[in-house]
């Protein structure tokens, strides 16, 4: 390896360990502390980047300086424990690293379970340098060698030592790294195989019934799988094509590519099999550094030419304009959780970049193509914060110009690379289908894609692993229009829009240039506003509004993204007309005025566009001029409405011009606005409803604009396109969007809410700031009317009841002050800053005068575990409202008013009642769980298993009962059939007070514990007889049981 590669490696093994300090060690290694800031400022990859940018600046500057400096830095910032890292690779400096790690106490217990005699024990406790005398036995035992410690990892997992093992396993990999063979490689995929494909690899490698079980329940099973696939030659130091096969096949959530490459990485020295070393030729080597020289140059070009907004005719680049918003990312596998990510960097990076696939989603005007050009920039230009460092071609395809086209590597060529390219179709097929070569194809505007109905397009074809499993991909696309086929195997990120800090950040730094009075100007009239805040949380209004007030410094007040568009489009024509006013005729004036206000062969051009069976989103020049006119598109293409661009003729050499000129919409949005307006128009001449196929055609969750606009155009439009919203399935929310938009009478405003609100009216974690203000003002208006609110169903977005104020608050900071024609309120995994107490839930029931239902589902908060019935008031219980708690344990809880006290309501379904007491648990979470364990014991129902997880303290000698770290106390549970203790040192004594309890326990058919520190024996005559009887099964890791008769552990 070049010394600067193993100087990366050594960095970044660094940097995972100095978070905190990095700062400091800049300061040692003498930077500047401009410098220092300036990394601090611009790195927003996390600490641990900025420790590296650090460490590589530091390294440049020195003109690769000596590491025994950087050693001196960290005895200087008392970090002398990572001194080690800068010495030594290979074995020794990984046994160096080793014994930075271990404790004397760690090697007393791998002593133990290693089974050395007494005698050697002793003298390793006894030696002073203990630690490096255990190193040295267990590398005399064969337990670590220079190719493998599996022995080791197997011995730490057996004590629970998982934050050791990690540690050390990375150690490893990085001092032996790329030469630590075959060992290496196995130590390696433990981290990057998960527990969950355990059973499928076991099944899909047929092994026998009772080793997928014992698989199932190993506590280290992934090292296990890894152990018996060797044993099996599933993976082999030379072959681990069986274990490729696997993951395609089945599909599982793991990079195939990844797995590939470590194993290159650690075996690089075998004869490995043939998709392992397929190296490149020397012509097809030249083919690859033209390739990436041609697509460095086509890519600047296009990053180079951004237009923020239409009337912007000078072109910038996009690191000049590109500005992060917010990005929520859900992790392959997990179909509830979201969760943020700081940067576009990161997609490649971390826990989220092991997905293959990678979709980003948003809605129109959330920055989707924004963040293509920005990737395609930063791999272009090496930005050292970019993990696209790593990749060695980088296939950036607009989809939108893609239609007809047969394959990826004819895309590539006619969209991609010059026309005298000597790079043929062949060379590109062959260089994307080598592993060796690192390759990421991100396609953009999905949703935009002609041909992505067409069964077996090859889009499909490369989603669904059918061709280049082994390579990268991000598809951006709008959240209504997910591929079908790859939800489950890819990493899903969404695009949130901009909030206040990255809209200030745009406005100062691209549109007044730093002129604070300026951005004080734009920003107030943001805020001055609540509703257009709410539309401009869209990168692409926010952009448009912040360019035309700072041009017109003027502020206008919106009600409506009807009413916003609209302006911002007469500002585009305005904004021209100024600019030609001095040149134009009067009837040039005249004219130009005309366009501005009469555009039906336009709208009827977008409106078949938009509703024909396959989306037309480019036209060609001629067709599109024939059909509107030269003026009328030479105005539009002068405004920025209408953009005009020469792409590759697919027909050539068969018409003679290699190139040909198309149209298409500035954004797809401008398309929808026209649309609308020729939709407004049929409605009102026919006065008709709307055919029922037009939502299959002009599908609502892909164009609610144009629906949006319709009603907020003409009040006559509004009633058939709501009428045929709320008549399909799914379209309900759109119904309340389009609602909000309308103009018309009072009367028809009240029919329309009346209707809506007389379904289920929700507010989901992933809403807008616009459609949760539009459905609080639904549920409002309809409450002020006394229109009943069939049910309200609130995701995630609860923050308090605000009893002082008398009003709902959700996490937005939107308050909902009106619930009294509430009939249900259902919350589901919401979370407060607190607990709901008594008093808020009481102030809830009076709030909502018609309430019958408050059904609340949540393991994040809790309600009181009881109110005092004198709280009751006689009206709230002659109301019988079901109050009804799931705490998700698997019963559901009413509350009795007469009592005060919670009920079994119903026992969900999908297994039995169980649950878990963490030591983590807050106070009122572990006595909720105490009540739950006594109501169920009560009521006769059977408890399936309650784990204690490092929450257990002791077991009381007088009562027999269980207390916790917390103090509460476990009575002996009459119902209970199985019991987990999770800790960290168990004596015999308490076992065999836990087997006590359980003797009191008369349904306890397991006992599973799970401590660090286990009795070898225990004197068999202290066992209660009662338990051997019973036929009790005592077990803990690795399928070792406790023998009653003996007292002793003995492995199944």
């Amino acid at each position: 390896m070049a010394q600067g590669g193993k100087r990366s490696e050594i960095f970044r093994a660094l940097a995972r360990e100095l978070p905190r300090e990095w700062k400091d060690l800049g300061r040692e290694l003498r930077l500047a502390d401009a410098v220092v800031e300036t990394i601090d400022v611009d790195c927003r990859g996390g600490v641990q980047e900025k420790c590296y940018q650090v460490l590589l600046h530091w390294n440049r500057k020195g003109g690769n300086p000596s590491l025994d400096d950087l050693a001196e830095a960290f005895n200087q910032i008392r970090r002398s424990d990572l001194v080690p890292l800068t010495k030594q690779r290979g074995f020794d400096g990984f046994k160096s690293i080793l014994a930075t790690i271990l404790t004397v106490r760690i090697i007393w217990e791998l002593a133990t379970n290693f089974g050395y005699p007494p005698a050697t024990i002793e003298e390793i406790q006894s030696a002073q340098d203990g630690i490096l005398l255990m190193i040295t036995c267990m590398e005399q035992r064969g337990q670590i060698k220079p190719t493998d410690i599996t022995k080791l990892l197997n011995a730490l997992r057996i004590k629970e030592l998982y934050g050791i093992v990690g540690k050390i396993q990375r150690c490893f990999i990085e001092t032996l790294s790329p030469n630590g063979g075959y060992g290496a490689f196995k130590i390696a995929l433990s981290a990057l195989l998960t527990v969950g494909v355990i059973s499928d690899l076991a099944t899909f490698f047929e092994y026998p019934d009772n080793l997928i079980v014992e698989l199932q329940n190993a506590e280290d099973g992934i090292l296990l799988i890894i152990t018996c696939m060797d044993e099996r030659g599933q993976i082999t130091p030379t072959d681990i094509s069986p274990l490729l096969n696997a993951i395609r096949i089945r599909k599982l959530h793991i990079d195939v590519k990844q797995v590939g490459d470590c194993f290159h990485k650690f075996t690089a020295t075998n004869s490995g099999p043939p998709q392992m070393n397929r190296q490149l030729s020397p012509e097809l080597e030249g083919s690859k550094k033209k390739l990436i020289q041609q697509l460095e140059r086509k890519y600047l070009r296009l990053t180079k030419q951004v237009q923020p907004i239409p009337f912007i005719k000078d072109k910038r680049s996009i690191d000049k304009v590109f500005t992060e918003v917010g990005m929520n990312y859900k992790p392959v596998g997990d179909d509830n959780t979201w969760q943020k990510l700081s940067s576009h960097h990161d997609l490649l990076s971390g826990i989220f970049g092991r997905s293959r696939i990678q979709i980003i989603e948003g809605d129109p005007g959330y920055g989707k193509s924004m963040m293509s050009l920005r990737l395609a920039y930063d791999w272009c230009t090496g930005d050292p914060r970019s993990p696209l460092n790593n990749i060695d071609i980088l296939i950036c395809l607009n989809l939108r110009q893609l239609g007809g086209l047969k394959s990826v590597y004819e895309a590539v060529v006619k969209c991609l690379l010059p026309l005298d390219s000597s790079i043929r179709e062949l060379d590109v097929e062959q260089l994307l289908q080598n592993e060796n070569v690192k390759t990421l194809i991100l396609f953009d505007a999905y949703d935009e894609y002609p041909d992505k109905d067409i069964d077996d397009n090859f889009v499909s074809q490369i989603l669904q692993e059918n061709i280049l499993q082994h390579v990268q991909v991000i598809l951006t696309t709008r959240s209504s229009c997910i591929p079908e086929g790859c939800d489950g195997l890819t990493g899903r990120i969404k695009l949130t829009g901009f909030d206040g800090r990255a809209r200030e950040e745009y406005v100062r730094k691209v549109v007044t240039g730093g002129d604070e009075e300026a951005t004080r100007r734009i920003l107030a009239q943001f805020n001055t506003n609540s509703i257009l805040e709410d539309i401009c949380q869209a990168p692409l209004f926010s952009v448009i509004y912040a360019h035309s007030v700072h041009e017109a410094k003027i502020n206008i007040d919106f009600s409506s993204v009807t009413e916003f568009f609209g302006y911002m489009v007469h500002c585009f024509h305005d904004h021209a007309q100024n600019k030609a006013q001095t040149k134009a005729t009067a009837e040039e004036a005249a004219m130009l005025q005309g366009f501005k206000n009469n555009h039906d062969n336009l709208d009827k051009l977008s409106y078949g566009a938009l509703s024909a069976e396959n989306q037309q989103l480019t036209w060609d020049k001629e067709i599109f001029v024939a059909e509107l006119g030269k003026e009328f598109y030479e105005r539009h293409i002068d405004i920025g409405i209408l953009v005009e661009e020469e792409v590759i003729n697919r027909n050539y050499p068969k018409q003679p011009n290699p190139y040909k000129a198309e149209v298409r919409f500035f954004h797809k949005l401008f398309c929808e606005w026209y649309a609308a307006h020729h939709l407004a128009r049929r409605l009102r001449s026919s006065q008709s409803s709307l055919p029922e196929n037009l939502v299959d055609l002009m599908d609502p969750s892909d164009l609610q604009h144009v629906y949006r606009f319709a009603c907020g155009l003409d009040p006559l439009a509004a009633p058939p396109v709501l009428d045929l919203l709320k008549r399909k399935k799914d379209c309900d929310r759109f119904a309340v969007l389009c609602a909000l938009e309308q103009k018309g009478t009072a009367d028809d405003a009240l029919d329309t809410v009346r209707d809506l609100v007389s379904r289920d009216v929700c507010i989901k974690g992933d809403d807008s700031r616009l459609l949760q203000r539009t459905t609080i003002q639904l549920v409002e208006l309809a409450c002020q009317h006394g229109i009943p609110v069939s049910c309200l169903h609130i995701e995630y977005r609860f923050a308090e009841f605000d009893i002082t104020n008398s009003c709902f608050v959700l996490e937005a900071g939107f308050r909902l002050a009106n619930m009294k024609t509430l009939k249900v309120l259902h919350m589901e995994e919401c979370y407060t800053a607190h607990d709901i107490t008594g008093d808020e839930l009481l102030w809830l029931l009076h709030a909502c005068e018609r309430l019958e239902k408050f059904w609340f589902d949540s393991r994040r908060a809790l309600l009181p575990l009881s109110i005092a019935p004198e709280m009751f008031s006689p009206a709230l219980k002659e109301r019988n409202i079901n109050v009804v708690c799931d705490p998700g344990n698997g019963l559901v809880y009413r509350l009795n008013f007469e009592h005060g006290q919670w009920k079994i309501h119903n026992q969900c379904a999908g297994g039995p009642f169980s649950i878990t007491i963490y030591e983590s648990d807050r106070q009122l979470q572990q006595e909720w769980c105490l009540q739950e364990l006594k109501i169920a014991t009560e009521a006769g129902v059977a408890i399936g298993s309650l784990k204690l997880a490092n929450s257990f303290r002791t077991v009381a000698e007088n009562d027999q009962s269980i207390i916790l770290t917390s103090g509460c106390t476990i009575p002996v549970l009459q119902r209970l059939q199985k019991l987990s203790i999770w800790g960290t040192d168990l004596d015999p004594q308490m076992l065999i007070r836990i087997l006590s309890y359980v003797k009191e326990c008369p349904q306890v058919t397991e006992l599973q514990l799970y401590f660090r520190v286990m009795p070898k024996v225990v004197e068999p005559k202290l066992i209660p007889p009662l338990l051997k009887q019973r036929g009790l099964t005592v077990c803990t890791h690795y399928n070792w049981n406790f023998d009653l008769e003996t007292g002793r552990w003995k492995q199944s």
